[in-house]
């Protein structure tokens, strides 16, 4: 597992032109999986498994490392390589882990708006990272105001909300939400509404802050 990590950050590699494809690794990663959960179990005092002794690597199965960074260097290979069979390569690539990468999920879409609209126009050398930099701050704006708009809160208020945010790293509560709404809501609805409102500023905070 360990340097199958280590060759999967090669374009180059693909694990089915081995002796251990995809699906015979994937078995087998179950299996390591299922030894490694039933190793904590806590065993009868007269009962030693040699499996104590075996040092889990489970990093190597959960591969969080995965950010938007990871994959804008990615597509600055895209942009710099001359070679249309190795940019189609990189854009697979890239393609293949936001369409698999739980932890990209909610940024899925944009991130392949950036890539169908943005990548294309590039010129060789030009810097991804200051494009999606921009690229993001446009798509965040947007998405700011049509969301103040549709749960009819303050764009001024919201957005002190987001930079608390980038000051303390600390998600929002209901406290730091309730001058949100734009109209005083009844005190049978507060409760429901700071709840939805504290739900939206965070999936909102995940998809634009987080994982960046």
């Amino acid at each position: 597992m360990r340097i199958n990590a280590q060759l999967e950050n090669f374009v180059e590699y693909d694990q089915d032109d081995t002796d251990l494809n995809k699906a015979e690794f994937q078995k087998h990663t179950s299996q390591y999986k299922y030894l490694y959960n039933n190793v904590r179990v806590v065993q009868p005092k007269d009962k030693v498994s040699v499996l104590n002794d075996v040092n889990f690597q489970l990093e190597l199965i959960h591969r969080d490392t995965v950010n938007v960074g990871y994959i804008l260097n990615l597509l600055q290979s895209v942009v710099n390589h001359k070679d249309p069979e190795k940019k189609q390569q990189y854009r697979s690539q890239v393609q293949d882990i936001i369409s698999t990468n739980h932890n990209l999920y909610d940024k899925q879409e944009l991130i392949q708006k950036f890539l169908d609209e943005n990548i294309p126009r590039m010129a060789d050398g030009q810097s991804v990272e200051q494009a999606f930099a921009q690229f993001w701050d446009v798509e965040k704006e947007k998405a700011l105001n049509e969301l103040c708009q549709k749960e009819a809160i303050k764009p001024e208020v919201f957005k002190t909300v987001l930079s608390q945010y980038e000051y303390t790293q600390r998600l929002p509560s209901r406290e730091d939400v309730k001058d949100l709404p734009i109209a005083r809501p009844k005190i049978s609805e507060r409760k429901t509404l700071m709840n939805t409102l504290v739900l939206k500023t965070r999936n909102f905070i995940e998809k634009f802050y987080r994982g960046l």
